[in-house]
């Protein structure tokens, strides 16, 4: 008796913010696999639900069961999140709360136990932050190095920072870090007084939304203009240290 094979794990692209929710962003291999969907893993039951409303009526959206995620606090539930794809045939997608699962995002640990477990992956492109602010902040993208938040503690953050600028400087290579919305303005302000006045800087804020932003150019330009408010923004920050 030949098995039947398994059905993959589906990583689904999102959206980049709750004004940005268009299912038009996103390739028609998306709506079609969405439509198919028997299970969805999610961070956020609410975020998850509003997803699958884009691609069908409403209430098809509400009968279709999804299971909470949350990356490395959640291990043990690998198993038991994937026993729908291994055990029951189903079709079932991973969908971080904005962008690309996995990127960023604690995914890859349910896309490890699924390879370990033989159950296949497809992945589809779709909206990046981190990307889209590398496209958009006229930096080198031939070697780019992202890395998450820095730390809490404001002398931790500045030392983190001047250590990022010299690696930038000796690698030749963009650094990227993200920030939660309630900091970006004072790591704004963080950067423009510890960074060298030569080293090209970028911040992207709300990218997709209508209210999107980049800044860019070098920091000894950059302070002689106004410089818009990210306060309570959602913000990449990119910069390149010249030597």
């Amino acid at each position: 008796m030949v098995k039947t094979p398994l059905k993959p794990l589906y990583l689904l692209p999102n959206f980049l913010g709750e004004e940005a929710f268009d299912p038009s962003l996103l390739p028609l291999k998306v709506h079609q696999t969405v439509a198919s969907l028997q299970g969805l893993i999610a961070e956020n039951k609410q975020v998850g639900r509003r997803y699958l409303s884009c691609f069908m009526p409403h209430e098809v959206a509400r009968s279709i069961p999804i299971a909470l995620y949350k990356g490395e606090s959640d291990r043990r539930l690998l198993d038991f999140l994937l026993e729908p794809i291994e055990k029951e045939g189903k079709a079932l997608g991973l969908v971080s709360d904005a962008g690309l699962p996995c990127i960023a995002d604690p995914g890859f640990l349910l896309v490890r136990r699924a390879r370990e477990k033989g159950i296949p992956v497809e992945a589809f492109g779709g909206l990046s932050s981190i990307f889209l602010a590398l496209m958009l902040s006229g930096l080198p993208a031939q070697r780019f190095q992202f890395n998450g938040y820095l730390p809490i503690e404001e002398l931790s953050r500045k030392k983190e920072l001047l250590r990022l600028e010299a690696v930038s400087k000796r690698e030749r290579m963009t650094e990227v870090f993200m920030e939660a919305p309630h900091r970006a303005e004072k790591t704004l302000e963080l950067c423009f007084a510890s960074l060298q006045p030569t080293t090209w800087f970028s911040v992207a804020w709300d990218l997709t939304l209508p209210t999107q932003g980049v800044l860019s150019g070098p920091l000894y330009r950059l302070k002689k203009q106004p410089i818009p408010s990210v306060k309570s923004r959602a913000a990449l920050f990119l910069f390149f240290a010249e030597e």
